[in-house]
């Protein structure tokens, strides 16, 4: 298959294009816009990827949690490159993208990236033959306590500067 995957619901954007296992990838933290920065991201992915937009099975994006302005492009720039295409857009969990690196450890990840003013978006995943399964905290002390056992890994995401 041939994905091309968006990321603007953070600080930094990027873009990739998976070809059969192959990733070419393009990433920008340059303080500049994503507005300004992730359609020449998709494109330099793709060029490296030596495929045009025609040549892609699905346009893939991130869709939260994260920047509301960000998300928004970034879904917007996704629905803009399929649409004339009719190629299919796939929309996925920011969190469950970031403790996807992690589908190989055998306990809980817990995916977390800041919110601003002192809060945080976070949630919990066990893989299961590398596939995501959310959990779902019902009492703070359970997460800490799953910390303490060793049957955790906390992944956190770039906070500010």
């Amino acid at each position: 298959m041939k994905i091309l995957a968006l990321e603007s619901s953070a600080r930094a954007a990027s873009a990739a294009v998976e070809i059969d296992g192959r990733i070419f990838e393009r990433y920008s933290d340059d303080g500049l816009t994503h507005s300004r920065t992730l359609l020449p991201l998709a494109i330099a992915a793709m060029e490296d990827a030596g495929i045009g937009v025609s040549e892609l099975d699905a346009v893939a994006v991130a869709a939260g949690p994260g920047s509301f302005t960000g998300i928004r492009i970034g879904v917007a720039t996704a629905k803009g490159l399929a649409w004339p295409e009719n190629k299919p857009t796939i929309a996925l969990s920011t969190l469950a993208a970031m403790a996807y690196t992690q589908r190989d450890f055998s306990g809980t990840v817990c995916a977390a990236m800041d919110a601003r003013r002192d809060q945080f978006y976070t949630a919990l995943f066990r893989f299961v033959h590398r596939r995501a399964v959310t959990e779902s905290v019902k009492v703070f002390a359970r997460l800490l306590n799953t910390f303490k056992k060793g049957r955790a890994l906390f992944y956190l995401q770039h906070i500010g500067r």
